[in-house]
């Protein structure tokens, strides 16, 4: 009962009136429950009405085609049941139902209608007509199953004898028949192989029956008839309750499911794989098929794009399915997608606020992955299109909240300070160029992550900032302006230039030098 109370819980709103459509295929027509509700074995009016109501005909139409087996049954009493013995009558009825029933095989003709109003058979609407015969000649009689053969069996001489129903000549299959002239006298021999049976299973007149149940449900799936396969599915469910006929019908429903996903229905598919594991508890498959079809709804959803909705879906399907990891994942894909839909456009306290709002059914880490989501985002927008002062205190305040690791951080601070530094370094401020990396590469390292190669910059802006003053005083030195070569160097070291080269400091005792030689007289 629980189980079942949480399956209602997936369903949306929206999805209420498909349910109500989609609870139809499980509901059998009228009549096989109260056949169903009967003990073996049933009497010959009650399987006449299995037989003709799994063919389709319906309540309406059983009073016709019960006319029509009234008249063979009336005929093969007047000419097989005078007969003592029973095996005797037996085959006799085999051939009389050919000569004036069954006029030739098919293979599709798997109908008690069909066969009564074409005379074509197959093996299982053959093997129902001859089972209905011999019954009301007072003869036991039940059905063999194969893997892909039906046949009959009757009890006659205290033993068990197989009948070929397809061929006029199977009565007990392996034994010779003799043909006589109306005067005696053998003319020849009919014989039919006994079939490999190796997998025969014994079967009631009514499972007999539910065999044309099983290939029209078969009949229809070859041509995409999935809807009324499942029904059938339900009237052979009802018609032979027992654990083969309610595998036989979860399969059907399994078809149908398959076959609107396949058509993109997610929503009809679930619907239908609802309906039917809340009518059939007992079927584990129905269930596991429910929750695959919750699923597959929200992993569409999330396939389109609508992340809200595939968000609450999933949510759903983890109420019944706990800890099942790709529920949760999907879970987490669904918010995360939702935020970055939300980012996408630019909108970060956007995402973050239905990340929020989300949280706490969302579960901790299926959160924290969403508004990495979104710090991620919001951190590449800050370092590839902000102003420094705006992109710095933006990685500030991602970093502070959690949302990106430092590694990441310190990657942005490199693309960030790298990308200002570099700009103040080519606008000619090499110095403070690279005293801005330094601050960054500070910065990395209190997160605890590598400079992203800040240092490195710094070192080659300050080398800049000494090769221009080199080339500065090298060029009034050599226009033997002493005095400028040294006012030069002595700004540039004022600057800072000496904690990084002693070049400078050479440049600038070679202009002292040069000045005292030209003083002296």
């Amino acid at each position: 009962m629980k189980t079942t109370i949480c399956l209602a819980l997936l369903l949306l709103c929206g999805a209420a009136t498909r349910m109500a459509e989609a609870q139809v295929f499980l509901e059998s027509e009228p009549g096989f429950a109260e056949i169903g509700a009967l003990a073996e074995p049933l009497d010959v009016a009650s399987l006449e009405n299995a037989a003709l109501l799994a063919s389709g005909v319906g309540l309406e139409g059983l009073a016709r085609y019960k006319s029509e087996l009234g008249r063979i049954l009336d005929g093969l009493s007047s000419e097989a049941g005078m007969a003592e013995d029973p095996a005797a009558r037996a085959e006799a009825a085999l051939g009389y139902l050919h000569k004036t029933a069954m006029r030739a095989y098919r293979e599709e003709a798997t109908t008690l209608d069909g066969l009564l109003d074409s005379g074509y058979f197959n093996c299982v609407s053959s093997a129902v007509l001859y089972v209905i015969a011999v019954r009301s000649l007072g003869i036991e009689a039940a059905g063999v199953r194969t893997s892909d053969h039906a046949f009959s069996t009757v009890q006659v001489g205290g033993r068990s004898v197989d009948v070929e129903t397809t061929n006029p000549f199977g009565f007990d299959p392996g034994g010779k028949k003799q043909f006589k002239d109306s005067f005696g006298k053998v003319t020849g021999f009919a014989y039919v192989a006994p079939g490999g049976y190796g997998d025969r299973r014994a079967i009631g007149a009514r499972d007999l029956a539910g065999l044309i149940l099983s290939n029209r449900a078969s009949a229809l799936e070859r041509r995409g008839r999935f809807a009324e396969a499942a029904r059938l599915g339900a009237d052979y469910a009802a018609l032979c309750p027992g654990p083969d006929s309610s595998s036989f019908q979860a399969d059907r429903i399994n078809n149908l499911v398959a076959d609107l996903e396949a058509r993109r229905d997610y929503t009809g598919a679930e619907a239908a794989a609802q309906a039917a594991a809340r009518a059939l508890p007992k079927e584990a498959k129905l269930l596991a098929l429910a929750r695959t079809a919750s699923y597959n709804r929200a992993a569409a959803l999330a396939g389109s794009g609508d992340w809200s909705a595939a968000f609450d879906a999933s949510l759903n399907l983890q109420a019944v399915s706990p800890g099942d990891r790709a529920v949760l994942s999907l879970v987490s894909d669904s918010l995360s997608g939702l935020a970055r839909s939300y980012a996408r456009d630019g909108d970060y306290e956007a995402a973050r606020r239905a990340v929020a709002a989300r949280a706490a059914r969302a579960g901790r880490e299926a959160a924290a992955a969403a508004a990495s989501v979104v710090g991620e985002m919001e951190l590449v927008h800050a370092a590839n299109a902000l102003a420094f002062p705006a992109a710095s205190a933006a990685a500030d305040r991602i970093l502070a909240a959690g949302e990106v690791s430092p590694s990441r951080y310190a990657q942005a601070l490199s693309a960030i300070y790298g990308n200002e530094a570099g700009r103040l370094g080519s606008g000619g401020s090499w110095l403070q160029g690279a005293a801005l990396a330094e601050q960054g590469a500070a910065k990395a390292a209190k997160a605890g992550a590598g400079d992203g190669g800040l240092l490195r910059l710094s070192r080659d802006l300050r080398h800049n900032f000494v090769a221009e003053a080199h080339n500065r005083f090298a060029r009034l030195y050599n226009g033997r302006d002493y005095a400028g070569a040294k006012a030069a160097i002595e700004a540039a070291l004022a600057q800072g230039g000496a904690t990084l080269s002693t070049e400078l400091a050479q440049d600038l005792a070679a202009a002292e030098a040069a000045i005292k030689d030209e003083a002296r007289p």
